[in-house]
């Protein structure tokens, strides 16, 4: 610590980042550096590491994360006793997390697969054995409710948006605009999505009404709040991984420029959630063609025990991709009217106009269930049913 400085100087104000954080504390406290998105604090043999989050800051104290968040004007406090001793009585806001008796470790990880509220959609959240979740997507609105329900207030080390429709992110998008995530205790937010202002004027393309109907219909919403997503947004890429307790999630496909056909579904996010036991393999909403460039490029990475089916089952990636998967299991994210629709329903019965549209390959879910029968799958997951509990 400075000489000519105080431990007991007092800041009410609200950092807007780390580094305002890190500048304040630096004036009072020697051995402490800015690493990445981290103050890092050494004191003796302990280390701090503060980091930002929805709501204020989180804390770990020798890579152990400690419950609760603490708001902007104690964090400061919060460092200066890790240094110099006690100051005032303090605590971390009341959190779910923290509420109640402590949590105890779970002896498995388990995966929700969420039953839809709305009429079609797709959630997942994911339990660690720490007890600490990844979401996937998280539906529309009126899903929120059941989402919130198997989060349960635990903290949220990732959450996953796939791409950029309603039916995936629409939620997650209206509780931001609702309160900023409040109910929600969100590390980070991992999404890759299509360079929008780089697109908007595109007429290349194979349909230009059904492009640009594509690209207005949700991402100009994320665009709005994704400035305020600060600290905690992270735009992941083909081959970045993330861990999460004793998960590892490997992203093997991302957005890929000129698959325009179908955009949104084609820029889904493909990525292995890893755990000791299972390999899951989410595909998202992906397409036909999409799914060209995913087995061309990553075939020998496809292999998993569980998969989640590509675009609700139908209209989907082609036999090859599931048949380098090979599956013991198949999760639908499908309402009953959906899980049974026919080879072509008829909203696909127009082959000509599909095909000029260059969106080939589009059939009903039936198709997608018998590939499944072909290769022997015998455990199917469907959200028609209710909400499937799965332990990796």
């Amino acid at each position: 610590m400075k000489a000519h400085e105080t431990p007991y100087k007092l800041y009410h104000r609200n950092y807007k980042s780390i580094e305002e954080l890190y500048d304040d504390l630096a004036d009072v406290i020697l051995n402490i550096t800015l690493k990445s998105d981290k103050v890092v604090i050494r004191h003796d043999a302990d280390i701090l590491e503060i980091g930002r989050c929805l709501g204020g800051f989180r804390t770990s104290v020798n890579g152990k994360r400690e419950k609760g968040v603490w708001e902007d004007q104690d964090i400061y406090f919060c460092a200066l006793e890790f240094v110099h001793g006690p100051q005032k009585k303090l605590y971390p806001r009341k959190t779910a997390e923290t509420e109640g008796e402590p949590k105890n470790m779970n002896e498995n990880t388990i995966l929700y697969q969420i039953t839809e509220t709305s009429r079609f959609m797709m959630s997942f959240v994911l339990i660690t054995k720490a007890d600490n979740a990844i979401v996937i997507d998280g539906g529309r609105p009126e899903d929120m409710p059941l989402l919130k329900k198997y989060v349960g207030g635990r903290h949220i080390s990732a959450w996953i948006l796939t791409h950029a429709h309603h039916d995936h992110i629409s939620g997650f998008i209206s509780e931001f605009k609702r309160n900023r995530l409040a109910d929600f205790d969100v590390e980070s937010v991992c999404y890759h999505f299509p360079p929008y202002h780089e697109l908007k004027g595109r007429t290349d393309v194979p349909d230009v009404h059904y492009f640009h109907q594509e690209l207005e219909e949700t991402l100009p919403e994320f665009l709005e709040i994704e400035p305020e997503l600060a600290d905690i947004a992270h735009i992941v890429a083909q081959g970045d991984s993330v861990d999460v307790d004793e998960c590892r999630i490997d992203f093997i496909y991302a957005y890929h420029d000129g698959l325009f056909s179908n955009l949104m579904n084609d820029a889904s996010l493909v990525f292995h959630i890893t755990t000791p036991n299972k390999k899951v393999l989410f595909l998202g909403d992906l397409g036909p063609e999409g799914g060209d460039v995913l087995y061309e490029e990553s075939r020998h990475l496809l292999k998993a025990d569980i998969v989640q089916m590509a675009h609700h089952g139908h209209m989907n990636v082609g036999m090859e991709v599931y048949a380098a998967i090979m599956p013991e299991a198949c999760m639908w994210c499908c309402a009953d009217w959906l899980y049974n629709e026919p080879e072509i329903p008829k909203y696909l019965e127009n082959r000509k106009k599909l095909r000029d549209m260059r969106r080939e390959r589009m059939y009903g879910t039936t198709v997608t269930r018998k590939w499944m029968d072909i290769l022997g799958v015998k455990t199917h997951y469907v959200t028609k049913d209710g909400t499937n509990i799965i332990q990796l």
